[in-house]
Protein backbone atom coordinates (compact mmCIF):
# COMPACT_ATOMS: atom_id res chain seq x y z
CA UNK A 1 0.00 0.00 0.00
CA UNK A 2 2.78 2.48 0.80
CA UNK A 3 4.41 2.33 -2.69
CA UNK A 4 0.97 3.00 -4.19
CA UNK A 5 0.50 6.03 -1.94
CA UNK A 6 3.92 7.36 -2.91
CA UNK A 7 3.11 6.96 -6.60
CA UNK A 8 -0.24 8.68 -6.10
CA UNK A 9 1.40 11.69 -4.42
CA UNK A 10 4.01 11.88 -7.18
CA UNK A 11 1.27 11.86 -9.84
CA UNK A 12 -0.61 14.60 -7.93
CA UNK A 13 2.52 16.72 -7.80
CA UNK A 14 3.12 16.23 -11.52
CA UNK A 15 -0.48 17.17 -12.31
CA UNK A 16 -0.22 20.40 -10.27
CA UNK A 17 3.10 21.25 -11.90
CA UNK A 18 1.75 20.62 -15.42
CA UNK A 19 -1.33 22.77 -14.72
CA UNK A 20 0.83 25.58 -13.39
CA UNK A 21 3.21 25.41 -16.37
CA UNK A 22 0.26 25.41 -18.76
CA UNK A 23 -1.15 28.49 -17.07
CA UNK A 24 2.26 30.16 -17.24
CA UNK A 25 2.54 29.36 -20.95
CA UNK A 26 -0.91 30.84 -21.56
CA UNK A 27 0.05 33.95 -19.61
CA UNK A 28 3.24 34.41 -21.64
CA UNK A 29 1.23 34.04 -24.84
CA UNK A 30 -1.09 36.81 -23.68
CA UNK A 31 1.90 39.05 -23.01
CA UNK A 32 2.76 39.08 -26.71
CA UNK A 33 -0.14 41.45 -27.36
CA UNK A 34 0.07 43.81 -24.36
CA UNK A 35 2.18 46.72 -23.23
CA UNK A 36 3.78 46.26 -19.78
CA UNK A 37 1.77 48.80 -17.76
CA UNK A 38 -1.01 48.53 -15.18
CA UNK A 39 -1.58 52.28 -15.22
CA UNK A 40 -4.65 52.21 -17.48
CA UNK A 41 -6.65 49.68 -15.48
CA UNK A 42 -10.08 50.67 -14.22
CA UNK A 43 -10.35 51.02 -10.45
CA UNK A 44 -12.89 48.18 -10.34
CA UNK A 45 -11.24 45.55 -12.51
CA UNK A 46 -11.51 41.90 -11.48
CA UNK A 47 -8.34 39.95 -10.66
CA UNK A 48 -8.24 36.14 -11.01
CA UNK A 49 -5.36 34.32 -9.29
CA UNK A 50 -4.14 30.75 -9.62
CA UNK A 51 -1.32 29.65 -7.31
CA UNK A 52 0.64 26.58 -6.31
CA UNK A 53 3.35 25.84 -3.78
CA UNK A 54 3.68 24.18 -0.42
CA UNK A 55 2.56 24.63 3.18
CA UNK A 56 4.21 23.60 6.42
CA UNK A 57 2.40 22.84 9.71
CA UNK A 58 3.69 25.42 12.18
CA UNK A 59 3.45 25.38 15.94
CA UNK A 60 2.43 23.06 18.75
CA UNK A 61 1.79 19.34 18.50
CA UNK A 62 0.26 19.76 15.05
CA UNK A 63 3.48 21.28 13.75
CA UNK A 64 5.57 18.45 15.21
CA UNK A 65 3.39 15.57 14.02
CA UNK A 66 2.68 16.54 10.40
CA UNK A 67 5.09 17.36 7.59
CA UNK A 68 4.78 19.83 4.75
CA UNK A 69 2.64 19.13 1.70
CA UNK A 70 1.33 20.63 -1.55
CA UNK A 71 -0.81 23.74 -1.65
CA UNK A 72 -3.06 25.07 -4.42
CA UNK A 73 -5.27 28.17 -4.51
CA UNK A 74 -7.81 29.89 -6.76
CA UNK A 75 -8.86 33.45 -5.96
CA UNK A 76 -11.20 36.06 -7.43
CA UNK A 77 -10.97 39.67 -6.24
CA UNK A 78 -12.23 43.10 -7.22
CA UNK A 79 -10.01 46.16 -7.20
CA UNK A 80 -11.73 48.64 -4.90
CA UNK A 81 -9.12 51.24 -5.83
CA UNK A 82 -5.66 51.12 -7.47
CA UNK A 83 -4.01 50.02 -4.20
CA UNK A 84 -6.61 47.77 -2.56
CA UNK A 85 -8.51 44.67 -3.63
CA UNK A 86 -11.07 42.53 -1.82
CA UNK A 87 -12.11 39.05 -2.83
CA UNK A 88 -12.70 35.37 -2.12
CA UNK A 89 -10.30 32.45 -2.10
CA UNK A 90 -10.63 28.69 -2.44
CA UNK A 91 -7.62 26.54 -1.54
CA UNK A 92 -6.43 23.09 -0.54
CA UNK A 93 -3.59 21.65 1.55
CA UNK A 94 -2.63 18.03 2.15
CA UNK A 95 -0.34 16.73 4.90
CA UNK A 96 1.03 13.35 6.02
CA UNK A 97 2.49 12.39 9.41
CA UNK A 98 6.10 13.28 10.18
CA UNK A 99 6.46 10.24 12.45
CA UNK A 100 4.79 7.01 13.55
CA UNK A 101 2.18 8.46 15.91
CA UNK A 102 -0.27 11.37 15.99
CA UNK A 103 -2.68 12.69 18.62
CA UNK A 104 -5.88 12.36 16.57
CA UNK A 105 -8.35 10.14 18.52
CA UNK A 106 -9.08 6.85 16.76
CA UNK A 107 -6.18 7.22 14.30
CA UNK A 108 -3.41 4.66 14.70
CA UNK A 109 -0.57 3.40 12.52
CA UNK A 110 -1.49 3.23 8.85
CA UNK A 111 -1.76 5.44 5.81
CA UNK A 112 -2.82 8.70 7.42
CA UNK A 113 -3.51 12.05 5.80
CA UNK A 114 -4.84 15.47 6.77
CA UNK A 115 -6.79 17.25 4.02
CA UNK A 116 -7.64 20.89 4.69
CA UNK A 117 -9.66 23.10 2.35
CA UNK A 118 -10.42 26.78 2.78
CA UNK A 119 -13.23 29.11 1.77
CA UNK A 120 -12.47 32.63 2.89
CA UNK A 121 -12.49 36.36 2.25
CA UNK A 122 -9.22 38.25 1.95
CA UNK A 123 -7.96 41.74 1.21
CA UNK A 124 -4.67 42.90 -0.32
CA UNK A 125 -3.08 46.31 0.20
CA UNK A 126 -0.51 47.27 -2.43
CA UNK A 127 2.46 49.56 -1.76
CA UNK A 128 3.18 50.73 -5.30
CA UNK A 129 1.70 53.05 -7.90
CA UNK A 130 -0.51 51.52 -10.62
CA UNK A 131 2.23 51.85 -13.25
CA UNK A 132 5.00 50.24 -11.14
CA UNK A 133 6.32 46.89 -12.33
CA UNK A 134 7.24 45.72 -8.82
CA UNK A 135 4.40 45.89 -6.28
CA UNK A 136 4.91 44.70 -2.68
CA UNK A 137 1.76 44.02 -0.67
CA UNK A 138 0.34 42.81 2.62
CA UNK A 139 -2.81 40.73 3.01
CA UNK A 140 -5.23 39.47 5.62
CA UNK A 141 -8.19 37.11 5.54
CA UNK A 142 -10.70 35.04 7.48
CA UNK A 143 -12.96 32.13 6.68
CA UNK A 144 -13.87 28.47 7.04
CA UNK A 145 -11.43 25.53 6.80
CA UNK A 146 -13.19 22.17 6.17
CA UNK A 147 -10.91 19.34 7.32
CA UNK A 148 -10.86 15.58 6.72
CA UNK A 149 -8.50 13.33 8.69
CA UNK A 150 -8.32 9.84 7.25
CA UNK A 151 -6.57 6.61 8.21
CA UNK A 152 -6.41 3.45 6.13
CA UNK A 153 -5.11 0.07 7.29
CA UNK A 154 -5.91 -3.62 6.90
CA UNK A 155 -9.19 -3.21 8.81
CA UNK A 156 -10.54 -0.50 6.53
CA UNK A 157 -10.84 3.28 6.40
CA UNK A 158 -11.50 5.54 9.40
CA UNK A 159 -12.43 9.16 8.70
CA UNK A 160 -13.05 12.30 10.79
CA UNK A 161 -14.59 15.44 9.26
CA UNK A 162 -14.94 18.85 10.86
CA UNK A 163 -14.80 22.55 9.99
CA UNK A 164 -12.31 24.94 11.56
CA UNK A 165 -12.41 28.72 11.57
CA UNK A 166 -9.30 30.72 10.84
CA UNK A 167 -7.57 34.01 10.18
CA UNK A 168 -4.45 34.69 8.15
CA UNK A 169 -1.80 37.34 7.70
CA UNK A 170 0.79 37.52 4.97
CA UNK A 171 2.60 39.47 2.34
CA UNK A 172 4.54 39.24 -0.87
CA UNK A 173 5.42 40.97 -4.09
CA UNK A 174 3.90 41.06 -7.60
CA UNK A 175 5.85 41.45 -10.83
CA UNK A 176 3.53 43.14 -13.32
CA UNK A 177 4.53 41.65 -16.63
CA UNK A 178 1.82 43.34 -18.69
CA UNK A 179 -1.55 45.10 -18.65
CA UNK A 180 -3.38 41.84 -17.96
CA UNK A 181 -0.85 39.53 -16.30
CA UNK A 182 1.24 39.59 -13.13
CA UNK A 183 3.34 36.98 -11.33
CA UNK A 184 3.41 36.96 -7.54
CA UNK A 185 5.37 35.44 -4.67
CA UNK A 186 3.50 35.33 -1.39
CA UNK A 187 3.66 33.81 2.07
CA UNK A 188 0.76 33.46 4.49
CA UNK A 189 0.38 32.32 8.08
CA UNK A 190 -2.98 30.66 8.76
CA UNK A 191 -4.18 30.15 12.32
CA UNK A 192 -7.00 27.60 12.20
CA UNK A 193 -8.95 26.86 15.38
CA UNK A 194 -10.30 23.30 15.58
CA UNK A 195 -12.14 21.09 18.10
CA UNK A 196 -9.51 19.38 20.25
CA UNK A 197 -12.00 16.69 21.32
CA UNK A 198 -12.34 15.59 17.70
CA UNK A 199 -8.78 15.84 16.38
CA UNK A 200 -6.54 16.17 19.45
CA UNK A 201 -5.30 19.71 18.68
CA UNK A 202 -6.58 23.13 19.69
CA UNK A 203 -5.38 24.59 16.40
CA UNK A 204 -3.81 23.52 13.11
CA UNK A 205 -1.64 26.51 12.10
CA UNK A 206 0.23 26.42 8.80
CA UNK A 207 2.82 28.57 7.02
CA UNK A 208 2.30 28.69 3.26
CA UNK A 209 4.59 29.70 0.39
CA UNK A 210 3.12 29.98 -3.11
CA UNK A 211 3.82 31.30 -6.61
CA UNK A 212 0.81 32.96 -8.21
CA UNK A 213 -0.31 33.98 -11.69
CA UNK A 214 -2.78 36.87 -11.72
CA UNK A 215 -4.96 37.74 -14.69
CA UNK A 216 -7.02 40.91 -15.15
CA UNK A 217 -9.68 40.19 -17.82
CA UNK A 218 -9.81 43.16 -20.17
CA UNK A 219 -6.91 44.88 -18.38
CA UNK A 220 -5.87 48.11 -20.00
CA UNK A 221 -9.08 48.49 -22.02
Amino acid sequence: MLPFRGATLMNLGRTILRAFLAAAALSLALLANVTPSFAQQDDEDWVISFAGGFAKPAGGAFGHEWRRGPSIMLGVARQVNPKFELGAEFGSNKFHPAGDSIHVPGIGPGQNEWDMWRLRLRGRRMFASPDAKIAPFVMAGLGLYPITVQSEDSTGIFKITLTGTGVSLGGGVDFRAGESVAFGLESQYHYVKVNSAEVGYKASPILEFILAIRWVPGGGT
